[in-house]
């Protein structure tokens, strides 16, 4: 199975490096033309046969910019799972603003190794149980010669690969608008979580990781 999983291009609130979470706000102009610059892209060497999208209309106008480059283009799905981490309290805000607003808690988050709950917010242990769940019902519902294209976010996409990767921690990436990771795993859903599959590299690939075409 090929797995393309790709964060929306640029969003209103992007530019400024507000933490957006739930809010539904719209691509911005560069934002659509990463998108029908990556469709036309990727619909050239791996074209899908399904497209699954995050609700938000970040995600859904993403996915509508990939689809128009692609000659035979797959219904888009849409798939709550993918919906990005909800910030809480710091929904809308920028670093130094929460910091300004948060001084104490945001100094917790910057100096304790254990990670805090966000005050609000959907915890990191959700989203990992949450992409848990989406890779189940992937796996259960698609053949290993499907390609998928999945659009989400930089937040939530960080718990899908650490989950996809069988990670048994969450790994920071800094996920720029438009970015991709292709990902191909060979195995049905059995096999998938079968200890002796596990170290065949045969059998799931990393063709690219956090990829962005140039600006």
């Amino acid at each position: 199975m090929r797995l393309i999983l790709i964060r929306h291009g640029e969003a209103q609130g992007n530019g400024e490096g507000q933490m957006l979470g739930h809010r539904d706000v719209a691509l911005t102009d560069r934002g659509h033309n990463q998108a029908i610059a990556l469709g036309e892209y990727l619909g050239q060497r791996t074209p899908p046969n399904y497209i699954y999208t995050s609700p938000l209309q970040r995600c859904r106008q993403t996915a509508e910019g990939l689809s128009k480059q692609l000659s035979l283009a797959p219904e888009i799905r849409i798939a709550p799972d993918l919906i990005e981490l909800d910030q809480g309290i710091f929904t809308g805000l920028t670093w130094p603003e929460a910091k300004n607003q948060y001084p104490d808690f945001c100094h917790r988050l910057e100096t304790q190794s254990e990670l805090e709950s966000i005050p609000g917010a959907e915890s990191l242990e959700q989203g990992i149980r949450r992409t848990q769940e989406f890779w189940q019902n992937i796996f259960a519902t698609h053949t290993p010669l499907d390609c998928l294209w999945l659009i989400s976010h930089g937040g939530i996409l960080q718990c899908l690969i650490s989950t996809l990767l069988g990670c048994d921690r969450l790994w920071g990436i800094s996920i720029p608008p438009g970015a991709w990771f292709d990902i191909s795993v060979e195995l049905d859903q059995d096999q998938f979580h079968s200890i002796s599959h596990r170290h065949n590299p045969m059998a799931q690939r990393i063709h690219r990781f956090n990829a962005s075409l140039p600006s």
